[in-house]
């Protein structure tokens, strides 16, 4: 009857924010649910993603189940699409976990090589998307034990770890590299203004995850920086330094040139020999123009 709907519309509209958080929180595991790689682990996106998988169908009673009345109450308002997943309404709903790449077994390398307390954190991860997909099926945001908390505080947990671990790997490799090119005799000479203005045009920086004690901040910490944006800057640290090292040696010497020693694969001391002969007449005719510093 009309008062019953009215009030899962209010009961729904209430726990409508908390829902779009959960699934904002669960995009941005979806690299994580990747994290344990392998075929079985494609497997199992691949069942999220085709329909109704058994890890739905036996998701915890509080998430399956909600009051018939209410989910035969008509929708004139929107507010039960909402809770059944649309779009629109709650901000990418149930397509957003069940559609996207990192759902279905893909996702970078990067990902599937991170160390193993990632893979307890894609387990949580990937319990959690079906239960995801099982609140919007069942219209459970309207079950008198809201299922959301639980949920979004697991995936809370996942992504703060991980937030934490790629800060600690972004700082470790600054500091590694800072220290190299501390130690440049380049550096060294150069004043601090010089200084701060090679790291300001290279835009180098030490970057912070910032607060993530609560979910909604740890949402916030993945919007300024998302886990692959941490990949991405952590990666692009030893060209920046190494950029920077190269202006602070032409602001020392205006005709140093940077050069590049060939690789190759050495499998004998004949090899040794040749590549050492061929490296010198290189050196030798790059010096003949000016300084070099050998990267």
């Amino acid at each position: 009857n009309f008062e019953e709907w009215s009030k899962a519309r209010a009961l729904a509209e209430r726990r409508l924010p908390a829902w779009r958080r959960l699934l904002a929180l669960a995009r941005h595991g979806e690299g994580l649910a990747d994290a344990g790689g392998g075929p079985d682990a494609a497997g199992e996106g691949s069942s999220v993603a085709g329909g109704r998988p058994d890890a739905v169908r036996e998701a915890p009673d509080a998430v399956r189940e909600a009051p018939d009345a209410v989910r035969e109450a008509p929708d004139a308002g929107g507010a039960l699409d909402a809770v059944s997943g649309s779009p629109d309404a709650a901000g990418g709903g149930l397509d957003a976990v069940r559609e996207a790449p990192g759902a279905v077994g893909g996702g970078p390398d990067t990902v599937r090589e991170a160390p193993g307390a990632a893979g307890g954190r894609s387990d949580a991860v990937k319990e959690v998307q079906p239960q995801i997909q099982a609140v919007a099926a069942n219209r459970s945001l309207l079950a008198t034990t809201d299922p959301v908390p639980d949920l979004a505080g697991k995936l809370a947990d996942a992504l703060r770890a991980a937030l934490a671990d790629a800060e600690d790997r972004h700082a470790r490799t600054h500091d590694e590299e800072w220290q190299r090119l501390s130690s440049a005799e380049s550096w060294r000479t150069i004043g601090p203004e010089a200084r701060a203005g090679i790291l300001g045009r290279l835009r180098i920086e030490k970057a912070s995850k910032g607060a993530t004690g609560t979910e909604q901040e740890v949402l916030e910490s993945l919007e300024r920086i998302s886990l692959d944006g941490w990949r991405t800057r952590t990666a692009a640290l030893p060209r920046l330094f190494a950029d920077a090292r190269a202006e602070a040696d032409r602001f020392v010497e205006p005709a140093v040139r940077h050069v590049k020693l060939t690789s190759s694969t050495l499998r004998s001391p004949e090899d040794v020999k040749e590549w050492v002969e061929a490296t010198e007449r290189e050196l030798l005719d790059r010096i003949r123009h000016g300084p070099v510093v050998v990267g």
